[in-house]
Parts: C-alpha cells; structure tokens; sequence
C-alpha cells in the first residue's frame, strides 16, 4: 500500500514528460505549416534527441518533411546535400519506427520516389539547356536517393565530362565502379586523370586501385609503366618491366625498355662509381639486356644502335686510360689497352651493321660505320661507306 502513492507519480511524471515532448512535436509541426523551418526543426529535434521519444515515427515524418523544404530551397550545393541526405535518413527512419502500411510509413516511401522523378526530370531539363553543371548535380542528387542506381550515375559522370567536370567525372565513375565494377570504368577514370586533368599522381592511384581490383588485367600495368617512363621514375619502371618480361617472356618491347633503362642507369653510375668489378657487372648486366631484347627482335634499330655505342663507348674509355698515360705507362700499357679498345670495337661492328642494314641511308649511322671501319683497319669496306656516302650528299 505504502508504494501505490510513490508509483502513481513517477507514472504521473512519466506521462507529463511524454506529454511535454509531444507539446514539442505539435509545435514543429505548427512552425513548418508557418514556413518557420530553421525553428520548426529545432523543434522536432529536441523531440528526437529525447530517448524515450525518439522512437516515433511521426517526429521522425516531420523532421525529413523539414529537410526536403529546405533542400529544395536551398541553392548552395554543399547545403543541399547536408539537407538531403538527412530528409533521407528522416524516411528511413520514419519507415523503421512506423508501422507498415500504416499512411506514414507509405508516404516516406511515396515522397522518396517523388523526389527521385523530379529530379531526373530537373536533371535532363537542365542538360537540354546545356546547363551542364547544374545538370550534373541533379542526376548525382537522384543518386543519393536510389545510391542503387547505376544508370543514373552514368549520366552524372558523362554530362559531367561535357561540362568539363573533369574531378566531378572521376568521382561518378568510381561510383559507379563500387555498384558495377568494370574494367572500362577504370580504364576511363584514368584516362581523365591523365589526359584531361594531366595528373599523374592521380593516375597512379587510381591504377594501382585497378590493378588491385583486377591483378592480371594487362593494360593497367602497362598504363603504370608508362607513367613511370613519362616521368623518368626508372627505379620503379625497372621494377615492373622485370615482373612483365616474367608474365610476358616474349615482348621485345618490353625488354628493349629495360636494357634501355639499365643503360642509363650504367651510364650515370660511370659518372661517379670508381669500383671496376661494380662497373664491369653493371656493364655486362645492359649488354645481355640489349642481347635479350635483340633475340626476341633482331630488326631493332634501337637496340643494335645502342648496343654498338655501348661497346664503343667502352672501347672509349681504353683509349682515355692511354691519353692519360705517363710517358712509362704508355710505353708498357699502351698496346694492350689499344687491343682491348679494337676488341669492343669489332664486338660493335655487327650491331652498327646490322642498324645500317636497317636504315640505309641514316647519316648518323653511316658515319659511326666509316669510323668503324677505319678504326678496325678495314680500308675496303671504309671505301665502300664513303661512295655511298658521297652518293648520298653525307659529308664525312
């Protein structure tokens, strides 16, 4: 007996509070039917943010009722996304607090498919207009609606590259690309980075994103090679040419770029390395490279051009030892470092001959073969370049 009365007021309370909290409710709705929005939502909130109230379906109806008002009144961009995203999550919301086919949990689904048909039918309007930007972002709203739907978001990306949209388009596409993952989808994303944004490093993420969704798909290491060979990157170029030529044993060009590659790196490391087993390594490693690459082609102007000055400019540096020589030093090294320097030139002259059977009438090439043959003591052969030489109007 002694507990009724204490029972009878905390109920008592307990209903005065609710009661309160729906005297809030009431007055929100009083507020937006005023177009008192800024007001009407503060409102509707305290009564949400109450944990005994915020179950209800009605305050939650209202709330995104409040938000899609000042969405599409709203003209700042950033703002209208704020307000119609929270509209949204006010519908679903309202949909899990509400009762099936009870009028409220119907409408939050109706006002939805509503919002979704008038904006894509805001969204072609605009495009017709040419109004490229606006337009865009109508179909990207439609896509907060139904995140779902694919085809809407391919619209945004594409009038969005009309409109030059360039950052906007990647950011669809990859959209797109978590709802319906597709080569394609990348291969355009980074095609924008890289040719209409002329963004590399871009790129490069979005590439290694693709080449981690899609590990064994050819052209997106082929499109991370060649950003590495635009920007001169050759330790990481180097890297991947050698992982391609394990996938793909067969692809010349890929192992002409590596030699190529090392050939550079050999002739920097001439620049400032003294160590002449590290040189001498270093030198082998870009002829077997060139070796290689010429096994697989062995028409390649490039790399029999390139091998031939490799060995020459090896003959080269014989034939500076000597002009540094002390007048002792040459007298006992001269003639052997004069035969090590003849014996990179004849490893040059098939290579050299091999280039000029290719072009012909290369000028470059026909002088470097003249000073082959003159350096290796061949007169008959040196005679022949010069008449073709002299046919051609190529002065010596």
């Amino acid at each position: 007996m002694n507990f009724k009365p204490l029972l009878f007021i905390f109920l008592f309370l307990l209903s005065s509070l609710a009661f309160g909290q729906k005297a809030y409710l009431i007055k929100a709705r009083e507020l937006q039917s005023e177009g008192s929005l800024t007001e009407a939502l503060a409102a509707v909130e305290e009564v949400l943010q109450d944990k005994d109230t915020t179950g209800i379906g009605g305050a939650w109806f209202t709330y995104a009722e409040i938000h899609k008002t000042l969405f599409l009144e709203s003209v700042d961009q950033d703002r209208q996304e704020f307000h119609l995203k929270s509209a949204l999550a006010g519908y679903e919301k309202t949909k899990l607090f509400q009762p099936q086919k009870t009028r409220i949990y119907l409408m939050a689904d109706q006002v939805q498919v509503q919002l979704y048909d008038d904006l894509l039918r805001k969204g072609t309007g605009l495009f017709q207009q040419q109004e490229f930007e606006a337009s865009a972002t109508a179909f990207e709203q439609a896509s907060l609606v139904d995140p779902k739907d694919s085809i809407v978001l391919q619209y945004a990306a594409s009038i969005s590259m009309q409109g030059e949209l360039y950052e906007r388009a990647v950011n669809n596409y990859k959209k797109l690309a978590l709802i319906t993952p597709k080569v394609s989808l990348y291969q355009s994303i980074i095609g924008i980075q890289k040719d209409r944004m002329k963004n590399d490093s871009l790129a490069l993420i979005s590439i290694k994103e693709a080449r981690k969704a899609y590990p064994n798909q050819y052209e997106f290491k082929r499109y991370e090679l060649d950003i590495y060979l635009k920007t001169n990157d050759q330790a990481n170029a180097k890297q991947l040419l050698q992982q391609l030529l394990q996938e793909y044993p067969n692809n010349a060009q890929f192992a002409l770029r590596l030699a190529v590659i090392n050939d550079q790196l050999y002739k920097e490391l001439l620049q400032e390395e003294q160590d002449s087993t590290i040189l001498a390594n270093s030198f082998m490693e870009v002829v077997e490279d060139y070796k290689s690459a010429l096994a697989l082609n062995a028409k390649d102007i490039t790399g029999n051009f390139n091998l031939a000055m490799l060995y020459t400019q090896n003959a080269n540096q014989f034939y500076k030892a000597i002009n540094e020589f002390t007048l002792t030093e040459y007298k006992l090294k001269s003639k052997s470092y004069e035969a090590m320097a003849n014996e990179q030139l004849a490893l040059a002259l098939p290579y050299i001959e091999a280039a000029h059977a290719i072009q012909p009438k290369s000028p470059d090439i026909l002088r470097s073969l003249r000073n082959y043959y003159d350096g290796l003591d061949k007169p008959d052969q040196k005679r022949e370049i010069e008449a073709k030489m002299k046919a051609l109007g190529i002065n010596f």
